[in-house]
């Protein structure tokens, strides 16, 4: 069988290497032709690691190219497969050495004359919201669950055991089409994803105000092991932009934080790292008030404010009892100080029995929450607060990472990973049939909705390289530790490489993609005066290299699928095109 004609076949994913096109569900999946060629290269030999110099002689032969193209090709061919670095799927990254595929693969070789059936339409209900739509649930297969559930333990301990200290969390904006209907073609919406925060360390727990003006999320930087709570404007037209503005600044691990109804304040979970001290309940004014502790908790794992900003509840795990359950909690103001009261426990369970991430209902009659019999073992119940009953909404038995029930619709929104990626899916509690919501990005860790303003935040999680510089001391050539302590960093928690000193040895050209595009940055070699140089919004660019006057930049970019040369002026950034035939 000839490896230039073979079809692979991986996951949802068909590659058809006699026609050169890459389908999901039987629809075509935009590759460039490079990010192509990996892709074959991989599937080739699935579960061997590939070095990136065996990739740059394969693949370029006799070009001569930097690691930094070959880093943006993979890091393309992994969002078009939509795959997550953190938990991967498909390319797993060795740090330091190259990359492994990391799924079953399967050959086949294409008939003479194949016979290609057209997709079936299938009726879609009513959509959520601008720009999403929903597919009924597929159960999966249970044939070989128990091989699978190896498998995805297996890959899961495998991508954080080797990658551990490349990987770091980013708030991604994800914006919504305005249409309520699907396309007429059964292709699925590509979302438009943008960073909203891309600081150099850990973000987690987006939440959006009432108003989706403002997202409240954690952030842990890289020296210390607390995290703080901060707020970032949301712009339309200017995602990134908005101010950012940090509420805590204490040695505690903030999280779990949720907005009043009325968007005035934040209450928010603090765990102590001293074993022997309790978790509170916090409330902070926003936009930077004072904090009030209000409560103690027993390591908490999330909570939410009723609709009528009256009431709290929070998932917690009682100690010595190894109980956990959630407690429903009354707000009141003595002296000018808001205190938290117990009013009863609403559910207890065995510790390995968790109930945790409650959300209440919009009229606030109902909780909603997970029940999780272990990490991967979960569903989502429903608690009747009149009657204290509970219902089973889901029998998955599947992890549920994160969930909302939104103030604004009848449906809960939650993150599965029923189908073996993390996906969203919605279900109406009175009708009780879960359905796969399209249009969204997938392999995600938290999410929140704003469905007023179609707009969707998440977290997700990307291989970083950062860009370091040092000052050398003697001779070159005459030392044998040249290199003194790290001067400083330019860092981000998206990637930053291919850096070249100008020729007066006073600032740096880079690239990074830590705008959601790749770019090149200027920046002082004291890592000061950062800035952006172009505005491309390239899927693929790099190569910077200074002319011998200092005065501008020539780079290699892809223009209409096509790779070209252009240059870029220091001073006013007017970037022209050198090259008009294809390189």
């Amino acid at each position: 069988m000839s490896k230039h004609d073979t079809t692979y076949l991986f996951g949802p994913f068909r590659l058809d290497t006699q026609d050169q096109m890459l389908l999901r569900d039987g629809e075509p999946v935009p590759l460039s032709p490079k990010g192509g060629q990996i892709l074959r290269y991989l599937l080739q030999r699935p579960g061997e690691l590939v070095s990136k110099d065996e990739l740059l002689r394969e693949l370029w032969q006799e070009q001569i190219v930097e690691e930094g193209a070959l880093v943006q090709q993979v890091s393309h061919l992994r969002k078009a497969l939509g795959d997550n670095p953190r938990s991967p799927s498909f390319i797993l990254t060795i740090p330091g050495k190259g990359y492994l595929f990391n799924h079953p693969v399967t050959f086949e070789v294409p008939e003479i004359s194949p016979m290609a059936d057209g997709p079936r339409e299938e009726p879609t209900p009513s959509l959520p919201a601008p720009g999403l739509s929903v597919e009924p649930l597929a159960v999966p297969s249970t044939e070989n669950g128990t091989d699978w559930f190896r498998s995805y333990v297996s890959r899961r301990w495998l991508a954080g055991g080797l990658a551990v200290g490349g990987l770091l969390g980013t708030i991604l904006l994800w914006i919504a089409f305005s249409s309520r209907q699907p396309p007429p073609s059964a292709t699925e919406p590509v979302p438009t994803m943008l960073p909203l925060v891309t600081l150099p360390g850990v973000e987690g727990y987006p939440t959006f105000s009432p108003d989706g003006r403002w997202v409240a999320f954690t952030f842990k930087d890289d020296t210390t092991n607390h995290a703080d709570l901060y707020i970032k404007e949301v712009r339309q037209g200017e995602v990134g932009q908005g101010e950012t503005i940090r509420l805590t600044n204490d040695r505690r691990i903030n999280s779990w934080p949720v907005w009043s109804p009325d968007g005035k304040r934040i209450a928010f979970l603090k765990a102590s790292q001293i074993p022997t001290l309790p978790d509170s309940l916090a409330i902070i004014t926003v936009p930077g008030g004072v904090e009030q502790e209000v409560a103690q908790i027993q390591e908490g794992h999330g909570l939410d404010w009723s609709p009528d900003g009256k009431l709290l509840v929070v998932s917690e795990n009682r100690m010595p009892e190894r109980i956990c359950g959630l407690s429903l909690l009354t707000l009141v103001e003595e002296g000018g100080q808001i205190k938290a009261r117990r009013v009863t426990r609403l559910t207890d369970v065995p510790r390995i029995n968790g109930h945790h991430l409650p959300r209440f209902s919009p009229d606030g009659k109902f909780l909603v929450f997970v029940q999780s019999r272990s990490n991967v073992d979960e569903d989502l119940m429903l608690l009747d607060l009149a009657t204290q009953q509970v219902h089973p909404l889901t029998n998955d038995r599947s992890e549920i990472p994160d969930l909302q029930w939104p103030r604004d619709s009848r449906n809960i929104f939650f993150l599965s990973i029923r189908t073996r990626s993390s996906e969203l899916w919605m279900i109406d509690p009175q009708r009780g049939i879960p359905m796969r919501v399209k249009g969204t990005p997938s392999r995600f860790n938290q999410f929140s909705l704003s469905l007023a303003n179609s707009l969707m935040v998440v977290t997700q999680s990307y291989d970083d390289t950062d860009i370091s510089l040092y000052p050398l001391h003697g001779n070159l050539g005459e030392q044998k530790d040249r290199l003194s302590a790290k001067q400083c960093p330019i860092n981000t928690s998206r990637e930053e490489h291919t850096a070249r000193f100008s020729p007066d040895g006073q600032s740096i050209v880079y690239v990074s993609n830590q705008t959601g595009f790749w770019e090149l940055w200027l920046a002082k070699t004291d890592c000061t005066n950062i800035r952006q140089l172009t505005n491309l919004q390239s899927e693929i660019l790099g190569s910077p290299h200074w002319s011998p006057d200092g005065s501008r930049i020539v780079f290699a970019h892809y223009q209409d699928r096509q790779p070209h040369i252009f240059t870029v002026e220091i001073l006013t950034g007017l970037v022209k095109q050198r090259t008009v035939d294809s390189l």
